[in-house]
Parts: C-alpha cells; sequence; structure tokens
C-alpha cells in the first residue's frame, strides 16, 4: 500500500487575521508619521503629510506581504496509512472463536437471544425498507437492560454471529 505524506505541521499552526495585523499596520504608520513631524527641519504643518501615498503603499505592500507570508490552518490532505500488527490481529480472531465456541456449548441466554432475534428483523425489515423508529427503540432498550447486567454475553452474541455469519 501507498504510504500518504503528512501534511507540514507548521502550515497547521494559528493564522494571524487582519485583526492580528492592525497593530503592524499602526506600528508602521506611526513610524513612518512621527519621523516626518520630529525630523530636524522645522516645516510647516501641511508638509506634515507630503509623500503620504508613498508611505500608504508601503503600509499596503507590508500587509499583503505578511497576509501572504503568514502560515493558515489546512486540512491534511495526506494521512499516513496505519500499521497493523498481523500478530495481534490474529491473537484477537483466536480469542473471538474461543469465545463463541463457548457460547455455542453453553446457551446463551434467554433475554440475549431476543436481543440477537431483534437485531435479525430489524436488519431484514431494513433490507425491505419497512423499518420503524419503534423498531430501533426496542433494541435500543433491550441492548441497554443487558448491558448493565451481562456484558459477557452480549459480547458471546456478538462473536456467535460473526462466527455463524
Amino acid at each position: 500500500m501507498r504510504s500518504r505524506r503528512l501534511a507540514n505541521p507548521a502550515l497547521t499552526s494559528r493564522c494571524l487575521t487582519i485583526p492580528d495585523l492592525l497593530p503592524l499596520a499602526a506600528t508602521i504608520f506611526a513610524a513612518v508619521f512621527f519621523a516626518a513631524v520630529f525630523s530636524k527641519k522645522p516645516r510647516p504643518r501641511q508638509r506634515y503629510l507630503e509623500g503620504w501615498q508613498l508611505g500608504a503603499v508601503s503600509v499596503g505592500i507590508a500587509l499583503l506581504t505578511a497576509l501572504l507570508a503568514v502560515p493558515r490552518p489546512i486540512e491534511p490532505v495526506d494521512l499516513p496509512m496505519p500499521r497493523v500488527d498481523r500478530r495481534e490481529q490474529r491473537l484477537a480472531a483466536e480469542r473471538e472463536r474461543a469465545l463463541a465456541a463457548h457460547w455455542v456449548e453453553q446457551s446463551l441466554p434467554f433475554d440475549v437471544r431476543v436481543v440477537g432475534e431483534r437485531l435479525r428483523r430489524l436488519g431484514d425489515a431494513e433490507a425491505r425498507g419497512e423499518a420503524r423508529d419503534a423498531d430501533h427503540d426496542e433494541l435500543r432498550e433491550a441492548v441497554a437492560a443487558l448491558r448493565a447486567d451481562d456484558q459477557d454475553a452480549l459480547h458471546g452474541l456478538l462473536a456467535v454471529q460473526c462466527e455463524l455469519f
């Protein structure tokens, strides 16, 4: 199987937005303004804003550069394939077979068999397109009652049905 690349973690970091960049723009504007105000030559007030167009273009370029250079969060496109431990998989299958054999020899309790029958009926009704919400609710209630009382038998039902299927 082909392994997939993991997205660069630097690209998935927090993204700077316009409100985050406003202090940078204010700082640049203040630097240009104070440089004009506190120059050594005395100037009339009208000359303070002389050349403001060049300052606005510089601030705009700085903002656009910051917007392009700041990493934005992205969904990872390529993910690595999971490693499957075949030995653990084989042991789990053997445990399931042993559990199914135990519950085939020793009959499942009546309540557990009722859950299995309701599950089969629900599957059949869904295949025909006749499933109702009441069928789902009955199955949920029966499983919830067994989950509290007999978790092992419910797991045994799963193992037996997997083995028989």
